[in-house]
């Protein structure tokens, strides 16, 4: 498997899989904005990317996790869960160097998927209270 920084050429592929991952409606040019400063990483076997995440830069405005990288999205294919390509996914935006602005890593995720916090946690994140609409807020220093 080869995960890499995601190109203009995966865009149709993490749209599609955006949308999935998503009830509300996909901002198109949000997707290409993180493609284009390099804040999306894909996992590619072979020609078409199977999984993503992307990440969203906050800055001391953000009430809940100010001047983090932000885990903003995880997705991987039905047909190649189970597989380590959401661990590595998350490994990669890990090795992430933290500048003085973006000293931490974040993300935030529906109660309801409590298998998400445990997920997390092994790659030591800490769950640091929730969301004025309920969702788990995570943090790794």
């Amino acid at each position: 498997m080869n995960y890499s920084i995601a190109k203009k050429e995966h865009l149709p592929k993490v749209l599609k899989y955006s949308s999935l991952l998503h009830q509300e409606e996909v901002k198109e040019s949000r997707v290409k904005r993180a493609i284009l400063n390099e804040l999306v990483w894909v996992a590619v076997p072979e020609e078409q990317a199977v999984g993503y995440v992307l990440v969203e830069l906050f800055d001391s405005s953000n009430k809940f996790v100010p001047n983090s990288i932000f885990i903003s999205e995880l997705f991987v294919d039905e047909k190649h869960r189970k597989q380590g390509i959401g661990s590595s996914l998350v490994k990669r935006v890990l090795t992430t160097e933290l500048t003085d602005e973006h000293n931490y890593f974040s993300l935030t995720h529906d109660p309801k998927e409590e298998w998400l916090t445990g997920f997390y946690e092994r790659f030591g994140f800490t769950r640091t209270g929730t969301t004025d609409v309920g969702n788990v807020i995570l943090v790794k220093k």
